[in-house]
């Protein structure tokens, strides 16, 4: 489902949200619950030398040959199992002849193992429904080795054999030479992909934060020769060495019977051998500077200036109360810094374009603390001085209280909503692999909330300084900038960098003053409008109101999860009813009002509102629609209501804040042409819709004639006719408790009328094109490869297209992956468009060395061409239907699919009835289905192809 935003508006769109949506302030004190005894007095603080409560609802256990084993039962979603075989060795451990091959043993346990020779784990999975490379995948990095598969519980033997699979991985890997031979191209293939700019500049800094330790000689991609050679024998030698049980532990969560699940891992792990002399893993350590360090690092590639100011320090462990405090504290002053810091963004002048603190751990053994910004052109030693004055404002003065306070209550929100929700059997699981390879107890969301209600009130300002105060320049930090080219930091040297960096944090500071009123979004609330219609809609429990303004209503209550509500609300029409003079302004409307504002706030304090709130809220323009999509808690519904209301009713016309969104969108595109994905995708664009006017949305000509007058009378045109609109609610609330916000806010609003998506002739080429492009300087080719055709708008046609869709991946990544090993992965996609004349888009994509591309795309066409004449293979018909009916078992109780397809519904006018019919559909999926789905929609009798190509003639 596509409302066809264009490349490049979400990488603006992203940049700029991430400047203001930041936890910065709340407007209300969050009730403190306090654990009592039977006389009612508060029970006693734990003490911070205890060990941390593991979570109760976890089994935990270590079999006799050392392997240790975490298994949790839960129901979220139903009917399935996340398992995971986690390794304590990564590339770090490789000898000379083994760079990259540690990863090329997570490669190869999926090519071939004693029980499951070549690929029959892939097959098996597909035979159950479940998709390779998502419900079955793995993971290398310089410390551990992950490998993951998700199975339904209720196949008969599914769960047993995912476990046979895993325990087979761990021991009987059989490194087959053939099945090398083709995994050896994809293994290339795969750092051939990763080979771009951020990753050149990666590599540079890695150099001098690892520098003198053992990481700094072993990246986990490796090293090309080693990987050339793909030696089976080197690869054995660390599999024997690494992959003992001692080494290993297995994690398991899920909807299951825990004892049984317990035997499960006994029957096939237990049998592992034990080894009489353990392996003991070494103690790698990452040597630390003692003086401040800088470097300025440059590629051609590279979009835009950065600076990061790394402050080193030593990993840590998690295993007591105050182990648990001292991560309280930290993300405290974080979430502070960074509320400073993208308000110093938010200032006109400023070289900050967005800023950031995060705690970040480039390897096991060394954690930093990461200020980091993206900063105008020319900028770069004043950001220094920006980035480094505010940690040192916060080490010199602290927070003020206000900031104490309402951040503190922000982190105790944060803590209660993990709360709300009910645990992923994903999100449970990733826990317990990170609690085995830290060593640490694995504790729950439930306890780390009571935890926080001990702790957090006993924080001081005192405890932040000294926080702080830790991010000393003079404690070896090391400072970044990294930009397009040497000419762009003439005036930049690391010496000149570490002067500046010294002379900000020695300079006397002033305290922040914060703002604490408060604000009424309305000091007169709107005259309520009726409920004209109400309709039951019994097949998907969802009831229908007509506004008296003609805006429509779809609730659907649900149990899924506690105090949360999904929301949508899309209204036809979209930018494509704006003048070509005045598209670039609507187009980009959302963006504007996302920074100028509602009401009374301008967009930077609604940002700040609804932050503190639980919130989420977002806006979106399309060519087709304009929509509101996000999330919000019983407790927030009238402050949604009201907010959505004003973007209805009063849009603000604020200049300043209009100046800097605008600047900082150019200075975010400045270097865009030097990214050759962005160069790709313009060509792509303009391509499939013939070079008219409207096709590209982010360069610096069609941003430059965004105006602020011009976007907001798009906006109010829009916003004046709610019968264009529809909203959806899914979740945690009752009819009568949303009936009167929904007649106050909503049917209160101007009805208008119902506008539609405007043709404006763009249309995709009439015969085959092929277009070539030379961009780029690492050994890299990509094409992509798009059908589009005339689309009869129906679910029926939706589905049909989906299992096109679906069957093309299939059968794409068999040939042009597995068969000839000549591409990591192959992305096939679909949207449609509701603008008139209504059509669908078919594209695939991938990468590739130069010289095997066109063989690949090729092959691809060819591929395409059987399954549009001949119509797929049995096995091809059995795996997309398993595949089809499995991805609908869990979503059918999910808040964000059910707004997702009724808003889609609504949208496209189709009958909500046939949401309840998809998965029935899969079932019944036919031959005579398949053939006729992919002879419509993967004809190849005209295409686009762009293909890109790199600059240098030496590319490998």
């Amino acid at each position: 489902m596509s409302f066809l935003q264009r490349p490049g508006k979400e990488e603006i769109a992203a940049g700029l949200a991430a400047v203001v949506l930041v936890s910065l302030a709340t407007l209300f004190w969050l009730r403190r619950e306090s654990s009592s005894d039977a006389s009612g007095e508060r029970s006693a603080p734990r003490s911070l030398d205890a060990e941390l409560p593991v979570d109760p609802a976890l089994r935990t256990g270590t079999l006799s040959n050392g392997l240790r084993y975490f298994v949790r039962a839960n129901t979220s979603p139903k009917q399935r199992a996340e398992l995971r075989l986690v390794v304590n060795a990564g590339s770090v451990l490789e000898h000379d002849d083994q760079l990259g091959l540690a990863h090329a043993v997570e490669h190869m346990l999926f090519r071939g193992t004693r029980h499951f020779p070549r690929r029959t784990v892939e097959e098996y999975m597909r035979s159950i429904g479940m998709r390779p490379g998502h419900d079955i995948n793995a993971h290398t990095t310089t410390d551990e080795t992950v490998f993951n598969i998700t199975v339904p519980t209720d196949r008969a033997g599914a769960i047993d054999t995912a476990m046979a699979i895993l325990a087979d991985m761990a021991h009987e890997a059989t490194f087959d030479q053939a099945e090398a031979h083709t995994e050896a191209g994809i293994v290339f293939e795969e750092w051939r992909s990763s080979r771009g700019a951020q990753s050149r500049l990666t590599d540079q800094r890695n150099a001098l934060l690892l520098s003198g330790s053992r990481y700094s000689g072993h990246p986990t991609i490796g090293d090309t020769a080693v990987l050339r050679r793909f030696d089976v024998g080197a690869m054995r030698r660390f599999y024997n060495t690494w992959y003992r049980p001692e080494l290993m532990a297995v994690a398991v969560v899920g909807d299951f019977d825990e004892r049984t699940i317990e035997k499960l891992i006994t029957k096939h792990f237990g049998i592992i051998p034990s080894n009489s002399e353990p392996r003991v893993r070494p103690a790698i350590f990452v040597p630390r500077a003692h003086e401040p360090r800088a470097a300025t690092l440059t590629d051609v590639e590279a979009t835009g200036t950065r600076v990061g100011i790394w402050y080193p320090r030593a990993s840590t462990s998690r295993r007591t109360v105050g182990d648990f405090r001292r991560e309280l504290v930290d993300e405290l002053w974080r979430d502070i810094l960074n509320a400073r810091l993208e308000a110093a963004a938010e200032q006109p002048g400023s070289p900050l374009l967005s800023g950031d603190v995060s705690a970040v751990q480039p390897v096991r053994p060394l954690r930093a603390e990461l200020v980091s910004a993206v900063v105008m052109d020319g900028g770069a030693t004043t950001a220094v001085d920006q980035l480094v004055g505010e940690v040192a404002r916060l080490a010199q003065r602290g927070p003020t209280a206000h900031e104490l306070s309402v951040h503190g209550d922000a982190l105790l929100k944060r803590r209660r909503q993990a709360t709300d929700w009910l645990d992923a059997s994903d999100d449970l699981v990733e826990g317990y692999v990170d609690a085995f390879l830290a060593d640490e107890p694995a504790t729950d969301s439930d306890t780390e909330y009571e935890l926080a209600q001990e702790i957090v009130p006993t924080i001081r300002i005192a405890d932040l300084v000294a926080a702080a105060r830790r991010m000393s320049i003079e404690r070896g930090a090391l400072v970044l900038v990294t930009a397009p080219d040497s000419h762009s930091l003439a005036d930049v040297s690391p010496a000149k960098l570490v002067a500046q960096a010294r002379a900000a944090t020695a300079r006397v500071v002033d305290q922040r003053t914060a703002s604490m009123d408060s604000v009424t979004l309305f000091r007169e609330l709107p005259t309520p409008g009726t409920i004209a219609t109400e309709e039951m809609l019994p097949q998907i429990d969802a009831v229908q109101w007509t506004l008296s303004n003609g805006m429509h209503v779809i609730l659907k209550p649900t149990e899924f999860s506690h105090d949360h509500i999904e929301f949508r609300m899309i209204g036809t029409g979209g930018a494509s009813l704006a003048s070509d003079a005045d598209y670039p302004s609507a187009y980009y409307s959302d963006g504007v009002i996302r920074s100028t504002g509602v009401g009374p706030v301008n967009g930077t304090r609604l940002a700040r509102m609804l932050d503190a709130s639980s919130i989420d809220f977002s806006r979106s323009v399309s060519d087709e629609a304009i929509s509101f999509s996000g999330s919000v808690d019983p407790r927030g519904l009238e402050m949604f209501f009201q907010v959505l209301n004003l973007n209805f009713t009063s849009p603000r016309s604020d200049t300043v804040a209009f100046r800097r969104y605008h600047d900082r969108a150019l200075s975010f595109i400045a270097h865009r042409e030097a990214d050759p994905d962005a160069v790709f995708y313009d060509t792509s664009a303009v391509t499939t819709e013939q070079h008219h006017r409207r096709s590209l949305h982010n360069t610096g000509p069609f941003i430059r004639e965004v105006s602020l007058p011009k976007a907001l009378a798009f906006w109010n045109a829009r916003m004046s006719n709610a019968a264009s609109f529809t909203l959806v609610m899914t979740g945690d609330f009752s009819l009568r408790q949303v009936r009167p916000l929904i007649a106050r806010y909503l049917a209160s609003l101007p009805r208008g009328i119902r506008e539609q998506p405007r043709d404006n002739g763009i249309r995709f080429p009439s015969a085959t094109v092929q277009r070539e492009i030379f961009a780029g300087v690492g050994p890299r080719a990509k094409t992509q490869i798009t059908l589009s055709g005339p689309f009869d708008s129906s679910s029926e046609a939706n589905d049909a297209l989906d299992v096109a869709r679906d069957v093309a991946d299939l059968a794409l990544g068999d040939q042009l992956r597995e068969t000839l090993g000549g591409t990591y992965g192959v992305s096939v996609s679909t949207d449609i468009s509701s603008a008139p004349p209504a059509r669908y888009r078919v594209v695939i994509e991938f990468e590739a060395s130069p010289q095997r591309i066109d063989t690949l795309a090729n092959a691809a066409i060819a591929e395409l061409q059987r399954l549009a004449s001949r119509g797929p293979t049995r096995e091809q018909l059995e795996k997309t239907r398993e595949a089809e009916v499995r991805d609908l078992d869990h979503k059918l109780e999910s808040n964000d699919y059910w707004a997702d397809e009724l808003s889609w519904h609504a949208h496209m006018g189709w009958p909500f009835s046939t949401i309840m019919s998809h998965q029935q559909h899969a079932r019944d999926l036919t031959m005579k289905d398949l053939r006729d789905a992919c002879a419509k929609y993967l004809q190849t009798s005209r295409y686009s192809r762009v293909t890109m190509y790199p600059r240098r003639n030496d590319a490998q």
